[in-house]
């Protein structure tokens, strides 16, 4: 990520898809906590924050998370996009799975 927002002078911003965050990754991630959660039968929709940004995550329906929860989240680098000034900068280029 740092290759890619290196040269920007503005504010910068990271975007990524709830469904792309992963809840415990197997190594690394960083911390965050769980504020709620809403099932919708087929999937959870998981309301977080890492620090004092808000994120949402998409979870399987059997997935093991309550309200209260501290855990750590994965960004997968390939699924982040950066945005300056509302803007998306540098796309990425490599090919995602």
């Amino acid at each position: 990520l740092a290759s890619r927002a290196a040269g920007r002078t503005g504010t910068l911003e990271l975007g990524i898809r709830p469904e792309h965050i992963v809840l415990g990754p197997p190594s690394g991630g960083v911390p965050a906590a769980i504020d709620f959660v809403e099932d919708h039968g087929r999937f959870r929709i998981t309301s977080a924050r890492i620090g004092e940004h808000a994120i949402k995550i998409k979870l399987g329906a059997d997935a093991p998370v309550a309200a209260g929860e501290e855990c750590r989240v994965g960004l997968p680098p390939e699924r982040v996009r950066i945005y300056e000034g509302g803007r998306s900068v540098a796309p990425v280029r490599e090919e995602i799975p």
